[in-house]
């Protein structure tokens, strides 16, 4: 046994105060360093100064004032955080069966004859100091991990955040590649984003869907950097072949979203918000749910955003005449449950939400 471990006998009284003495004998023999404390409450400020490793003390052992000084012992124990300490009690005839309970309910670690073989003794507390380092040993090593936890989640959101910003520089990029070659293609995805993130706002969506949202508004559009200028803003209608070219421009979009690390909705919402709830819409011709509810928000928010907007070849719907088509075509061409909630917004405390809308930024 080591002999740097200091070990404390309680020997408060004459009863048992022989058998006491004889286990502080055969401990000292085992290479403990033993100090025998003849009061309670002398045992209670050695623990509490921590110049003890373990502590012996009979079933029964009480301060001045009575106070039990096993109560004594744990109520230190736990304020000082030393709540391995280990503890062996010594009970006779009269005490065991309340000793007993008490090494159930954790309050000692080892219950011993008050009287009988001293080396009965010497094992318990050899088990009570082995099982007291096993738990140092166990708390350092959980202390380790904890502090190798917190750097990694540092480390992780650390990573997170520059990642993040990476993103959004990305994407940030792609608009003023859209607004260099068509001005009004990114103003309009700006606030069509703005519009879809207050969108899944009403509807209930959290946060990160709320920024799926306004990133798929922002990109929904981008694959119309390949039309020709001339078929962008032509002011009158389109002719079959160019009409076929913006009849692409979701799958082109889509062909450039699904290589940023977006999450997956941001590229079906950008591949889908041409469908309709009634299925006439393309490219696929989707019906109902089977349009995700991404795609859904963003094609009434695309929709109303563009009937707001002046345009070459026709000048800007008012508000209420927005509104009324938004009503009209509910079940048809938009999802009921997002025509509602767009409805809900309209006619709330925030007046007209989206009229006004018109910065161009990827940060919302």
């Amino acid at each position: 046994m080591d002999t740097y471990i200091r070990l404390a006998v309680v020997i408060d009284s004459a009863a048992g105060a022989e058998h006491l003495r004889r286990c502080a004998e055969q401990l000292g023999q085992r290479g403990y360093k033993v100090l025998e404390i003849e009061s309670a409450s002398r045992a209670v400020e050695i623990f509490r100064e921590r110049d003890t490793g373990a502590m012996v003390l009979r079933a029964g052992a009480t301060d001045a004032e009575g106070r039990p000084l096993v109560d004594l012992l744990r109520f230190e124990a736990s304020a000082l955080e030393r709540p391995d300490a280990p503890l062996v009690l010594l009970a006779d005839e009269t005490d065991w069966t309340e000793a007993l309970r008490l090494a159930q309910d954790g309050r000692f670690d080892a219950v011993c004859p008050l009287r009988g073989d001293p080396w009965t003794v010497v094992r318990a507390v050899d088990r009570a100091v082995e099982l007291r380092g096993h738990c140092e040993e166990r708390n350092h090593c959980l202390g380790v991990l904890e502090h190798a936890r917190l750097e990694y989640d540092a480390e992780l959101f650390a990573s997170a955040q520059r990642l993040e910003a990476a993103l959004d520089g990305i994407v940030s990029a792609l608009c003023v590649l859209v607004s260099q070659r068509d001005p009004y293609t990114a103003t309009h995805s700006s606030r069509v984003g703005r519009i879809a993130r207050r969108l899944g706002a009403a509807l209930g969506l959290g946060a990160p869907e709320q920024d799926a949202l306004f990133q798929a508004g922002c990109l929904h559009d981008i694959g119309k950097i390949t039309l020709p200028i001339s078929v962008l803003n032509k002011p009158g209608p389109l002719n079959p072949a160019e009409f076929q070219l913006v009849l692409k421009h979701p799958q082109d979009s889509y062909a450039i979203v699904r290589h940023l690390p977006l999450p997956g909705s941001v590229g079906r919402a950008v591949w889908e918000h041409h469908e309709r709830f009634d299925g006439t819409g393309y490219p696929h011709q989707k019906a109902g749910e089977d349009i995700h509810l991404h795609a859904r928000i963003l094609s009434l928010a695309d929709v109303y955003e563009a009937m707001t907007s002046d345009r070459p070849y026709r000048r800007a719907l008012s508000h209420a005449e927005a509104m009324h088509y938004v009503r009209a075509q509910s079940g048809r061409h938009f999802c009921p449950l997002c025509t509602d909630a767009f409805l809900r917004l309209e006619e709330g405390a925030l007046g007209q939400p989206f009229a006004t809308t018109h910065e161009v930024s990827f940060h919302a």
